[in-house]
C-alpha cells in the first residue's frame, strides 16, 4: 500500500486505516530481532500516546518530530563526548 492509498483510506475509512496501521506496525515489530521487540513495542506505545494526545495529524507530526530530534541530539552529544574522551580521532586506527 503506497502513501496515496493510505491517505485515501484515512480520508474514507479512518477505522480501517487504523486497523491497517496497527497490522503493519505489528508486522514490522515481529520481523525485528527478538531482543529488540519489547523496546519497539514500548516505543510504539509512547508514539501512539502522543498521537492520541495531539488532536490532529499536524500537531502529532510536530510532536513526533520533536521526539526524534531530541533522541538524535542525545546520540550526537554522546558521540561528541566519546570522541573527546578518546582524544584526536584522526590518530585512532581500527584493529582487526
Amino acid at each position: 500500500m503506497n502513501f496515496d492509498e493510505r491517505k485515501k483510506l484515512f480520508e474514507t475509512d479512518p477505522e480501517a486505516f487504523e486497523k491497517k496501521r496497527q497490522e503493519e506496525i505489528e508486522k514490522a515489530i515481529a520481523e525485528a530481532r527478538p531482543e529488540n521487540q519489547n523496546k519497539l513495542r514500548q516505543l510504539q506505545w509512547i508514539i501512539d500516546g502522543e498521537i492520541k494526545k495531539s488532536g490532529n495529524p499536524l500537531t502529532a507530526c510536530a510532536k513526533l518530530n520533536g521526539m526524534i530530534i531530541k533522541q538524535l541530539n542525545a546520540q550526537l552529544n554522546a558521540l561528541k563526548m566519546l570522541l573527546k574522551m578518546l582524544g584526536n580521532p584522526k590518530k585512532l586506527r581500527i584493529v582487526k
